[in-house]
């Protein structure tokens, strides 16, 4: 399973899509804002049933940590976080791929976000929360980052403005997690 991970702007669906034009996955996207803890465990209990050549496009157990805190002041997984993540490490062991852009250029994305988020779940509320606290947003998505590489999970760190293609899909298919149609 892969996820790929990482705040508004960062280039996710971009490289989701090209990940999807090299090989066959299963897609699987974030519904949004969890409601409460409860919600919150039946999400991440699901991802024990998806199958192995999987992509999510972001995952509760990482985005919500972020996202509940800063933009929604709520913290719905709280103490339970750690045992969490070590049980996706034991039971799935994705490799993650973290988006995170160059400030600049994340910066300009954000300011065309209205437009991709037009048509979804989020209201012009959220939307203004991400915006005003996008620098809070990168941060806490590398605190996550160094959190998760501490666990030893098998994280990637993506910058689409210069990280190599080739080299990503390198790894993924040394992972075994890429096959080629």
């Amino acid at each position: 399973m892969i996820i790929v991970e990482g705040p508004d702007g960062s280039g996710k669906t971009t490289l989701i899509k090209h990940l999807q034009s090299i090989a066959t996955f299963y897609m699987y996207h974030s519904k949004g804002p969890v409601t409460d803890l409860k919600d919150g465990l039946m999400r991440t209990n699901a991802l024990y049933t998806y199958p192995f050549n999987s992509i999510m496009d972001r995952c509760v157990l990482i985005s919500e940590p972020i996202y509940g805190p800063i933009v929604r002041n709520i913290d719905i997984f709280d103490q339970h976080l750690t045992g969490l993540w070590q049980r996706l490490k034991e039971k799935i062991d994705p490799t993650i791929i973290m988006c995170s852009p160059p400030y600049d250029t994340a910066e300009e994305n954000i300011k065309n976000i209205e437009e991709v988020y037009n048509k979804s779940w989020k209201t012009d509320d959220h939307l203004d929360l991400v915006i005003k606290k996008y620098k809070l947003l990168l941060i806490k998505y590398d605190d996550i980052y160094a959190r998760l590489v501490d666990m030893k999970f098998n994280v990637l760190l993506y910058k689409y403005t210069y990280t190599k293609m080739d080299y990503l899909e390198n790894y993924l298919l040394w992972r075994g997690e890429l096959c080629a149609d």
